[in-house]
């Protein structure tokens, strides 16, 4: 897959294209490619158009936190048959740029697009002019698919959904519209290793300072780690017990067993929420707390898990 992000100078030809902010990469955003790869025949390149800031960092001043981090966006759309990933910059010139100009410029003279598919909300330009009705006055040169929401429990699947969700720890919930379970990835780095001086050794990787954290507690998690996925139970915040400093940190215990994975790759994946993160007097109260966490995910999983 090419990835093109940094510069607005670019030319591609016969491009299946979906645009829209893409954070998150939920249901919804997974109806929009599944789409692009219908439509495309032999010689089509199936495009991602992305921004690589949320507009809103420039519209409202503010930085943002991701569902998805840049380097997790660019993997789920790999391994979904995209062809081509424009994160284009978002500034203050394309903040102005006038819709029209959009589609005359980015989507016909640089996208060559045949087909446009986008949500039917989508809308795009300065003040948000741009909307599904301007792309089909302009479509001489391309089609537009527009797709309708796609729906959970009566409501209706989006990222600001899913970050209340993920911010109010209903983490199932969450992983339920995203489809696949809101996740860590990161080098496994060193840490106190106070848990191995317990008999629960841990891998520690560092969240990226633009992801999303979910409310401090103990998730019961799949690690994912050289092919293999392991059941593990997992802390995410400042684990006060034996940490002084402000730092978050996601510190995993794989429970089936131990294995050594010191600056290798892995990605840690919540899969529910189990209890807030607590301050305890001493190592021997956090071992009995995290042996009491371990039985209820053995409860959850329903499989033989040991310490």
């Amino acid at each position: 897959m090419q990835i093109i992000k940094g510069t607005k100078e670019f030319k591609l030809n016969n491009s299946i294209v979906t645009l829209g902010k893409f954070d998150g990469m939920h249901l919804g955003h997974k109806c929009l490619l599944d789409e692009v790869l219908r439509q495309k025949i032999p010689g089509d390149t199936a495009v991602l158009f992305t921004f690589d800031v949320s507009p809103y960092e420039i519209l409202g001043g503010r930085k943002m936190t991701y569902i998805l981090d840049h380097h997790q966006k660019q993997e789920y759309c790999k391994n979904n048959g995209i062809d081509v990933l424009i994160e284009y910059p978002f500034d203050r010139e394309t903040r102005d740029m006038e819709a029209v100009d959009f589609i005359e410029n980015v989507i016909i003279g640089q996208l060559d697009a045949k087909k446009v598919i986008v949500g039917k909300d989508f809308s795009f330009g300065k003040n948000r002019s741009g909307n599904i009705e301007l792309l089909k006055k302009m479509a001489d040169s391309y089609d537009v698919i527009a797709k309708e929401k796609v729906m959970f429990q009566g409501e209706e699947i989006s990222s600001t959904y899913i970050r209340k969700c993920i911010s109010s720890g209903k983490i199932e919930k969450a992983n339920a519209m995203l489809g696949r379970a809101f996740s860590y990835d990161g080098i496994v780095v060193k840490g106190k290793q106070i848990g191995r001086s317990i008999g629960i050794p841990t891998i520690n990787i560092i969240p990226k300072k633009d992801k999303m954290i979910p409310p401090f507690g103990v998730y019961m998690s799949d690690v994912v780690a050289e092919g293999e996925i392991y059941k593990g139970i997992t802390n995410v915040g400042h684990n006060p017990t034996v940490s002084n400093d402000d730092s978050i940190k996601v510190e995993t215990n794989l429970l089936e067993q131990s294995l050594n994975l010191y600056d290798k790759h892995v990605e840690v994946r919540l899969i529910s929420f189990i209890r807030p993160e607590m301050r305890f007097a001493n190592l021997t109260e956090l071992k009995m707390q995290i042996g009491k966490d371990i039985e209820n995910v053995k409860k959850r999983t329903k499989c033989s898990l040991t310490i």
